[in-house]
């Protein structure tokens, strides 16, 4: 049960934060506000904590990060090397969206790169969300749609040279690749620590 200041301190970021972010108003949408308030969790998470690790469909959450940069990877069944899968600035929602929206097993890994307040609904509440309330139903659209995009980019820079997939990674996620450590790095360019850290030295 969260205390009142809890509370208190939860409303007052869904206000400032994820209200906008989706778009509504105080005044159209009081009725979801209040479900948002009802269904979502606050937490506090240091650096290099693990929002999510694998498991049931049941047990996932959308994440919204306050003030913390995040990322995924999976760990390929072939190789089992990590893989990264994608990057979330600040403010972002952080959503696994096939996985919702199949009911699939989850298969990342989801961690904070920095200490952070973070919002989380579990995916249950979250469908429930979805069919009954239409502004929670077109931003998941529209999450989905990023991540195809994503995905999509992520591949093709996968597919580049190594030089040039680390200094489009670079130009891609500035403020990341300097917080995140090279093994991180090295994960989103596919590439071990020190093959990441060799292509980094012929860009300076």
């Amino acid at each position: 049960m969260l205390n009142t200041y809890t509370g208190h301190h939860k409303q007052g970021l869904i206000l400032k934060y994820i209200v906008p972010a989706l778009g509504l108003t105080q005044e159209k949408d009081e009725l979801l506000i209040d479900e948002l308030h009802l269904h979502s969790r606050l937490h506090t998470i240091i650096k290099s904590q693990f929002l999510e690790t694998p498991g049931d469909w049941g047990d996932g959450h959308i994440w919204f990060s306050i003030d913390a940069m995040v990322h995924s990877y999976y760990t390929c069944q072939d190789t089992h090397e990590n893989c990264g899968r994608q990057i979330w600035k600040k403010q972002e929602f952080i959503l696994d969206s096939q996985s919702f929206y199949d009911r699939q097993y989850r298969s990342d890994y989801i961690q904070a790169i920095e200490p952070g307040t973070f919002i989380s609904i579990p995916y249950p509440e979250l469908n429930s969300l979805d069919e009954h309330f239409q502004p929670i139903k077109q931003h998941l659209i529209q999450l989905s749609r990023v991540q195809q995009r994503y995905s999509r980019h992520h591949v093709q820079l996968l597919n580049k040279p190594p030089l040039k997939k680390v200094g489009s990674f670079i130009s891609m996620h500035q403020l990341f690749a300097r917080v995140a450590s090279n093994t991180i790095n090295g994960m989103h360019t596919g590439l071990s620590r020190q093959g990441y850290e060799m292509q980094l030295k012929k860009l300076k």
